[in-house]
């Protein structure tokens, strides 16, 4: 399941780095392509699927790659925990009192966000997040990393229900560490360390990530 599968490419200098690496670093927004562009290459090994789907905003880069390189459609899913509408308005006021992003990553902080997303997990969607057709079809569902696979089995779980032949989960990261999924995996993925991916808040390329979306057509969820 994991990027074990022989690629029709040699594999990218970022995922060499990801996959070795043993501590939490910012990616940038070209890394965050070049991994994006090895999980599209183990996906095409693993049997080309009729439909990407994703989760904004964590899956939007990823799943824009994956499906320019597989020639395939794709479906952006507006899910998110109702945490992370919360982290989008404290982030705003961050920077509106110009607190550095520096100081959210010491430990006290970080012990207090992973407080706070325990406590604002509950998932929520926009009324029309699964509109779209999937009877019959082979789904992928694509994200930047997996933690608990609270998510990823909830949105598998939707699929079925509207009838999705087959729905198979490929990620950048399945995270290993604490409250982590444990026996529960993704069908696919890269490596098992957890990064902050540029489209994070609080990442130092968070704008040039927003300037890559538009670039590209998508608009991040707010």
């Amino acid at each position: 399941m994991s990027g074990t599968h022989s690629a029709s490419r040699p594999r990218s200098s970022a995922y060499a780095k990801f996959l070795d690496i043993d501590h939490t670093v910012y990616m940038t927004v070209e890394e965050a392509v070049a991994l994006s562009r090895d999980l599209a290459d183990v996906i095409r090994t693993s049997g080309r699927p009729d439909l990407l789907v994703g989760v904004a905003n964590g899956a939007l880069l990823p799943m824009k790659i994956a499906a320019e390189e597989l020639g395939i459609p794709f479906q952006v899913i507006h899910l998110r925990r109702k945490g992370s509408r919360y982290k989008q308005k404290l982030f705003a006021i961050k920077e509106a009192l110009g607190i550095p992003t520096s100081l959210l990553t010491i430990r006290p902080m970080r012990a207090i966000q992973t407080w706070f997303e325990h406590r604002t997990s509950a998932l929520e969607e926009a009324n029309d997040a699964f509109t779209f057709d999937v009877l019959g079809k082979d789904v992928m569902i694509i994200d930047d990393a997996i933690q608990t696979g609270r998510t990823a089995r909830h949105l598998k779980d939707r699929l079925f229900a509207k009838g999705a032949a087959k729905a198979r989960v490929a990620v950048i990261c399945w995270y290993q560490g604490v409250d982590d999924s444990g026996d529960w995996s993704p069908d696919l993925y890269l490596n098992r360390q957890y990064q902050w991916y540029p489209w994070s808040n609080n990442s130092p390329y968070f704008e040039n990530t927003l300037t890559w979306l538009a670039d590209n057509g998508l608009t991040f969820w707010r």
